[in-house]
């Protein structure tokens, strides 16, 4: 459960972005934390949701391009604490993007009024064509 799993990201010094299917939720939570997310650039979607998180922060340095660079940054991270320490501070500075923006729910209100509308105006279409 969600309240017995986030006190681990509490006392870890650095999450490994599953290479193959990435952490939407799972980095939300630990961004949500200060915790460094070491993610490998995916060629499909899936394993391109933390990356996406880290471009609207605008902070790219947990963020890799090959398997080696994935090892060598989790290493650091883990075992760098300055290093480590100056990553946290960059998260914490620029996560608020990623819990505040309410451009993302005016887009689904639009999205919903857009849909109620097309419904709405199918649904007199078809009236007409009975009458």
């Amino acid at each position: 459960p969600e309240e017995d799993f986030i006190p681990f990201l509490v006392e870890a010094d650095v999450l490994l972005d599953t290479i193959h299917f990435g952490g939407g939720f799972t980095s939300l939570l630990a961004f949500s934390c200060g915790l460094p997310v070491v993610t490998l650039r995916g060629q499909f979607m899936r394993g391109r949701l933390t990356l996406a998180l880290y471009k609207q922060m605008e902070v790219m340095d947990c963020v890799v391009n090959d398997p080696q660079s994935y090892v060598d940054l989790a290493l650091r991270l883990a075992n760098e604490k300055p290093f480590r320490e100056l990553i946290i501070e960059r998260i914490q500075a620029r996560s608020e993007v990623l819990f505040d923006d309410m451009e993302a729910v005016f887009e689904l209100e639009r999205f919903f009024i857009w849909a109620h509308n097309l419904k709405e105006a199918r649904e007199m279409s078809g009236r007409e064509n009975l009458s």
